[in-house]
């Protein structure tokens, strides 16, 4: 009999520590998680000489309890193809969750750059993140001229700058003549593409004259790459 009722007293004593691990309260695990990083900006795209924002949000996780505040965040910007950091800094951060930005000063020549982003938070869990963007070129205006074009080669023909890409410069429809053609900025032969391909190609810095077939088309150029299209 003594054994049975020592028996039944350690069930009576399980079933009460389930219950109070079962209440909800303080013994409930919370696993820590990594911060989690939205890159606001820079955007895709960014002009040549233009300051722009480093706009980044940071959130400490999914748990979202004061366990593990964030506790540092940095970056680095480095040319894509050569993987050079051009800058590098640190954000200010704390809390649970954070909005940064930083006014950055764009010394940066044209191409492609990452955007490269480390936080962690106060239990050491780090989480990374990149953007990749181009640097292009701030042209007061790109048109085409040559023989093949309605001003010939004393006049350009100036296209319009893309809303949503200003890499892309284009004109909707223009009517040209057997003949040749290029590509320039600003009115000057200081910045020039051309190539001797037909309806594409890819234009470079004092290039050959296009050659072009009569017709009327939609024309457009890529100033950080230098490829064309006539279609």
């Amino acid at each position: 009999m003594k054994r049975l009722f020592y028996s039944l007293s350690l069930v009576v004593v399980a079933l009460a520590v389930l219950n109070s691990c079962d209440n909800g309260n303080a013994d409930t695990i919370v696993f820590d998680s990594a911060p989690t990083i939205n890159i606001v900006s820079p955007g895709n795209f960014v002009l040549q000489g233009n300051d722009f924002n480093l706009v980044v949000e940071f959130k400490d996780g999914v748990e979202e309890l004061s366990r593990s505040p964030l506790s540092s965040a940095s970056y680095s910007i480095m040319e894509s193809d050569s993987a050079t950091i051009v800058a590098e800094g640190d954000f200010d951060v704390s809390g649970i969750s954070t909005t940064t930005n930083v006014l950055f000063d764009n010394t940066l020549a044209p191409g492609d750059y990452f955007f490269n982003i480390l936080a962690s938070d106060t239990e050491g869990m780090e989480s990374v993140a990149y953007k990749e963007f181009k640097v292009i070129a701030n042209f007061n205006s790109v048109g085409i001229i040559g023989s093949a074009t309605p001003g010939g080669w004393d006049s350009d023909t100036n296209m319009t700058q893309d809303a949503g890409n200003p890499a892309l410069w284009i004109i909707n429809s223009i009517t040209l003549t057997g003949g040749e053609a290029k590509f320039r900025a600003n009115d000057s032969w200081s910045v020039n593409w051309g190539a001797n391909t037909f309806p594409t190609g890819t234009g470079t810095q004092d290039g050959p004259n296009i050659p072009v077939t009569a017709g009327t088309y939609k024309v457009t150029l890529d100033v950080t790459n230098g490829a064309y299209k006539f279609e």
